[in-house]
């Protein structure tokens, strides 16, 4: 038995189907990459980097199937998944079982994974006029709604705050429970990821192969940098400095306080998405199959790993492991310290969506309508 709660908001209709129990339910999500995961990103810094121990195989534990492939990686909070699908609605998921707790529906196609903090669901639709809509989990209710730039620019959730481009072209700084502005600061151009949380500083790179820095407490702009090409992605940052992979296959470093450019590394092919980081390395993958990591501080090459098909989606970084899907239908995970393949696993579609993790619970989110949880506990 379910019970259906329907609201209404600016002429836009969002549905929540929760069961009986789901009033009970409620998810306390404090920023941070250890608690809130949507897909690549590692937090608001976009690092990538999951704090949990690796395997050394990869098991099956539950798979749910979908009406149509899956684009998009789920988001997590606590052992819940809101996985997107193409069919305008989010699936609730229980991470442990794989029972479906509740499912949110739009009326409109999804852009991007949501993301969570508290009781709150951020996601951005698309059709002529796209939208940003802030909604309750618990209720259904849609809070408030803004008009973004760009529906494929996921905002930034920090300290109950949420950051996001307008369609006025501007960096917005509102409460996240109500939508009210804190500062607006207009941008020099369109942009080609969303914006990043590093420390004090929110970051955002533009089409125009520039990168700008603005103090997160007042949006004023601290610097603004050329980079050698244009962005195809988010910036990512670790440790005071700024890593991008351009569309021209350069993968640079930034100095976060001067917006320096303190390296860069040349790879031929063209680079679509975000690099993954920790404490020793950038790992990124490219259209010729090859999973490269780099010296974070230097630059240098460390290893390589090559699979043979295009890496679409960017990698996961454990204190182990780089874990990444291919165009070839498998799961790889490799040893982040010497690049040795360590376990795969083999689904029936191409993965083009991040890896996501809950503890030692693997998510993929494939091309083959598949959901998949596998298992992460060594022997």
């Amino acid at each position: 038995m379910r019970n259906r709660l329907v609201a209404f908001g600016g002429g836009l209709g969002v549905l929540l189907i929760l069961a009986c129990a789901g009033n009970d339910i409620r998810l306390n999500i404090t920023p941070d990459p250890q608690n809130i995961y949507a897909g690549y990103k590692g937090g608001a810094s976009r690092s990538g980097y999951i704090d949990v121990s690796h395997a050394d195989t990869l098991s099956d534990i539950w798979k749910i199937k979908f009406r149509y492939p899956l684009h998009f990686p789920p988001a997590l909070a606590g052992n819940y998944l809101f996985q997107p699908g193409n069919d305008k609605k989010i699936q609730v998921i229980d991470g442990n079982t794989g029972v479906e707790t509740a499912e949110r529906r739009l009326k409109r196609p999804i852009a991007c994974s949501p993301e969570l903090s508290d009781s709150f669901m951020v996601i951005c639709d698309e059709l002529e006029d796209d939208n940003l809509l802030v909604i309750n989990y618990l209720t259904g209710r849609l809070v408030w709604k803004g008009k973004v730039l760009r529906p494929n620019l996921p905002p930034a959730l920090y300290e109950n705050k949420i950051f996001w481009v307008d369609k006025e072209k501007s960096l917005v700084a509102s409460r996240l429970e109500d939508g009210k502005e804190i500062w607006r600061s207009e941008l020099g151009g369109f942009l080609d990821g969303g914006p990043i949380i590093c420390e004090n500083y929110v970051l955002v790179a533009h089409s125009d192969s520039m990168l700008e820095c603005y103090a997160i407490n007042d949006g004023n702009l601290k610097w603004r940098r050329k980079i050698p090409a244009r962005t195809n992605s988010s910036p990512a940052y670790f440790d005071n400095r700024i890593y991008l992979c351009l569309g021209d296959g350069q993968v640079i470093c930034i100095d976060l306080v001067t917006g320096e450019l303190l390296w860069k590394f040349v790879d031929k092919p063209r680079l679509f998405f975000s690099p993954a980081l920790d404490s020793t390395g950038l790992y990124y993958g490219n259209a010729d199959g090859r999973l490269v990591k780099l010296n974070r501080l230097s630059g240098k090459k460390i290893w390589e790993y090559s699979t043979n098909t295009p890496i679409r989606g960017t990698a996961l970084v454990t204190r182990d492991a780089v874990i990444f899907g291919g165009l070839d239908h498998n799961v790889y995970m490799i040893a982040s310290s010497d690049g040795r393949l360590i376990a795969s696993y083999k689904t029936k579609g191409m993965i083009m969506a991040a890896p996501a993790i809950i503890d030692n619970r693997l998510f993929i989110a494939a091309r083959d309508k598949y959901l998949y949880c596998l298992s992460l506990i060594g022997e």
